[in-house]
Order: C-alpha cells, then structure tokens, then sequence
C-alpha cells in the first residue's frame, strides 16, 4: 500500500532521528535504487544531522565479493569505533 508505506518512509522522519547514521549502497543494485540511499543522505545533512555516506561502485544489493564484505565490515567497525564514546 502506497500510503502506508509513504508513511513510514525514513525520508519523512528525518526530524526524528538523534543518532549518527551510516549508510552503505552499491551503485549498480538493482533492488533498492541507489538514489533512495542520496535522497536520505541529502534530507539528513539538510537537517544537520551526523550520516556519513558509502557509494560502493559496481556492486549491486548483495555483497558478494570477499572484498566487498571486508570493506562494508571495515566501514561498519570503524563506524561504531568512531560512535561508541
């Protein structure tokens, strides 16, 4: 249902969110468009809140590649690291 899931789309609560936010997208998933994961970065660095923003180039939705995985996994470790004062 379209207007059930409009409204619960994060995009529409971005005031509500008061935590560092990590978001890690592969630009060739063909799942989940890759401008969803821009158009959250951008709503949430409208609203002065702290995201930090991953584009991996050529990966789709899976991370199938050993690579990939170990550089999600880095990206997350570091994340939490960075978060966890």
């Amino acid at each position: 249902n379209e207007k059930f899931l409009n409204e619960i789309s994060p995009i529409k609560h971005v005031d509500k969110i008061n935590i560092p936010v990590l978001l890690i997208h592969g630009t060739d998933d063909k799942v989940v468009s890759v401008e969803q994961s821009e158009d959250i970065f951008d709503a949430l660095k409208s609203a002065k809140k702290e995201v930090k923003y991953i584009p991996l180039k050529m990966v789709g939705h899976h991370f199938k590649t050993e690579k990939t995985r170990l550089k999600v996994l880095k990206a997350i470790d570091d994340f939490v690291h960075q978060h966890l004062r």
